[in-house]
């Protein structure tokens, strides 16, 4: 899944990832031909015998090892969440002549594998940018800080887990700060984790300036 995550955000290999079919233009050899992808979840005119079209796969690419076992790597989107699928070692099923394919493996395993994902878990953003996060007390400042995220924190969780399920973890906020504290000062980092998973890393900076506050000596008349 890492490899894909990868070659996805390269727009030339994208384009052929998600390509359903391409024209190939006329030469002094051949006619123009328009070539159809062979991934029957991204094709609806399917030739095959089972219709596997999936509605939610947005690219894919399939192969088979001399084995005869057969792979899909796919990606899919709905309701705003996209998935990575990967399955392998997948079998097809014959029919009785040995080499008609009367079911082509990993089609439906893959359309299984994303129904489990899209599913049993939700896109969410736990931070948005430049949110207001935490209060904090300034040392001699004339009020408190607020400190805000950098930039959005946006993960993949399971449908039933709520903000209460996580865990917040701030750095520098136990020791508070000194005044003066200037508006856009990066002061601590808040790190998001639910159970032994760190799923969101953020820099807080301070929404507000914070001036020193100002002693007042008194004198005897």
């Amino acid at each position: 899944n890492k490899q894909i995550n990868e070659a996805i955000k390269n727009n030339v290999f994208r384009s052929v990832f998600e390509a359903v079919q391409y024209t190939v233009p006329a030469t002094n050899k051949s006619d123009e031909r328009v070539l159809v992808t062979g991934n029957y979840l991204m094709n609806q005119n399917q030739d095959s015998v089972e219709i596997y079209y999936d509605s939610r796969v947005t690219g894919g690419r399939t192969g088979v090892t001399s084995s005869g076992y057969r792979c899909i790597a796919a990606t899919a989107e709905s309701d705003g969440m996209q998935l990575i699928s990967v399955v392998m070692g997948c079998k097809s099923v014959y029919q009785e002549d040995g080499y008609t394919v009367q079911s082509f493996g990993g089609y439906k395993e893959t359309s299984a594998l994303l129904d489990a994902g899209f599913d049993g878990y939700k896109a969410v953003q736990i931070v948005g940018a430049e949110q207001a996060v935490i209060q904090c007390p300034v040392k001699n400042g004339v009020s408190d800080i607020v400190l805000g995220s950098v930039n959005e924190v946006y993960t993949v969780l399971p449908q039933e887990v709520t903000s209460a399920d996580l865990d917040y973890r701030y750095t520098n906020i136990g020791s508070g700060f000194q005044a003066p504290v200037e508006k856009g000062q990066t002061l601590s980092e808040l790190e998001i984790w639910y159970g032994d998973l760190c799923i969101g890393h953020v820099e807080l900076f301070a929404l507000n300036s914070v001036s020193t506050q100002q002693v007042q000596i008194g004198t005897e008349d």
